[in-house]
C-alpha cells in the first residue's frame, strides 16, 4: 500500500527477483554439488519399454533438473513483474513442477510481494497465484496463510509511511477513520481485528491517544488541516474500504460511511466506485480461490 513511482516500483520488484533468485539458486548449486559428489561417474539406466535399455549421466540429468527450474522461477518471476501492471489476465500456461515447501513458500510469498508492490493484490494477481500454487502442488490454505503473512507486511509498511508522510493530527485522523470503519456496523468480526494494530501504530503506541480516539469516534468527521496529497487520499480511501467490505458485508450504514468519507474527498460516485470496486473484486475473488 506504500505509494511509488513506476520506476521505483520496478526496481522494488526487480529486487526482490534477484534476491530470492540468487538465494535459492545458491541451494541448488549447493544441492548439486553434493549430490554429484556423492555419485561421481554414475549411468542411470531408462526402460524405453523395449527389448533395449538406455544409459546416460547423472551428472547431466541433474545439472539439467536444476537447469529447468533456475529458469521456471525466472519466468514466473518475469510474468508477476509484467501481470502486476496490467488491466487484464490472460491464464498463462504453467508447467508444473516439484520444490520441498521451504522454497515452494519463499517462491510464492516472494511472488505475491511482486504483485502487491506499490498498491494492493489485484484480481489478476490473485489469478497468477492460484495458477502458480496449482503448478507447484500446494493447498488452497496454504497459498491463503502467504497472502495473509504479505498483507501484514504491506499494512505495517503503510501506517509506517504514513507516520512519515503526516503531521501528528493528520496520523490521528487516519486512526479515527480505520476505528470508524471497524465499528460502523455496531460489531467488529474476527477478520477486523488485524487492523487494530495499525491504528495503535498510527498512534504511536501512545494511551492517551488511544483514549482520545474511543471519546471522538461518534462526533462528526471533520477533514484534518492540512488536507492529504491527491495521491495518499486515493490510498487511504482504498484502506478504509477493505476494512469495511472485509466481512464481506456491506450494510446501508457502512455504504453511507463510505460515500461520506469519499464526498470529504472530492470523489463522485463514479471515482469512488472505481477504488471501491476493485476492492470488493479482490476480496471476493479471494474468498472464492482459497477458502477453507
Amino acid at each position: 500500500m506504500v505509494i511509488l513511482e513506476e520506476k521505483r516500483k520496478l526496481r522494488n520488484q526487480q529486487k526482490i527477483k534477484l534476491t530470492c533468485e540468487k538465494n535459492i539458486f545458491d541451494f541448488f548449486d549447493s544441492a548439486q554439488g553434493t549430490i554429484l559428489s556423492m555419485f561421481p561417474k554414475t549411468k542411470l539406466v531408462a526402460d524405453n519399454k523395449t527389448s533395449e535399455t538406455d544409459s546416460f549421466s547423472l551428472e547431466t540429468e541433474v545439472i539439467q533438473q536444476f537447469k529447468r527450474r533456475k529458469q521456471w522461477i525466472g519466468e514466473v518471476f518475469n510474468n508477476a513483474i509484467q501481470i502486476s501492471v496490467s488491466e487484464t489476465y490472460e491464464e498463462l500456461p504453467i508447467d508444473s513442477i516439484h520444490f520441498i515447501p521451504k522454497i515452494s513458500h519463499r517462491l510464492v510469498r516472494d511472488l505475491l510481494k511482486i504483485l502487491s508492490e506499490g498498491g494492493n493484490l489485484s484480481d489478476n494477481g490473485l489469478l497468477y497465484i492460484g495458477d502458480i500454487g496449482n503448478a507447484l502442488g500446494l493447498e488452497t490454505q496454504e497459498i491463503d496463510i502467504l497472502i495473509e503473512q504479505v498483507q501484514y507486511e504491506r499494512r505495517k509498511e503503510f501506517t509506517q509511511r504514513l507516520l512519515e508522510l503526516l503531521t501528528e493530527d493528520q496520523s490521528f485522523w487516519v486512526a479515527l477513520m480505520l476505528w470508524k470503519a471497524i465499528h460502523i456496523d455496531e460489531k467488529v468480526d474476527y477478520r477486523e481485528y488485524k487492523y487494530f494494530e495499525n491504528i495503535i501504530h498510527l498512534l504511536s503506541y501512545e494511551q492517551k491517544k488511544l483514549t482520545s480516539l474511543k471519546e471522538n469516534h461518534h462526533k462528526p468527521i471533520e477533514l484534518p488541516d492540512p488536507f492529504f496529497d491527491a495521491r495518499l487520499c486515493v490510498q487511504i480511501y482504498r484502506y478504509i474500504v477493505e476494512i469495511v467490505m472485509i466481512d464481506e458485508e456491506y450494510t446501508p450504514k457502512e455504504a453511507e460511511f463510505i460515500q461520506q468519507i469519499g464526498n470529504l474527498f472530492g470523489y463522485d460516485k463514479m471515482q469512488q466506485d472505481e477504488i471501491i470496486q476493485p476492492v470488493a473484486s479482490a476480496i471476493m475473488l479471494r474468498k472464492s480461490l482459497f477458502s477453507y
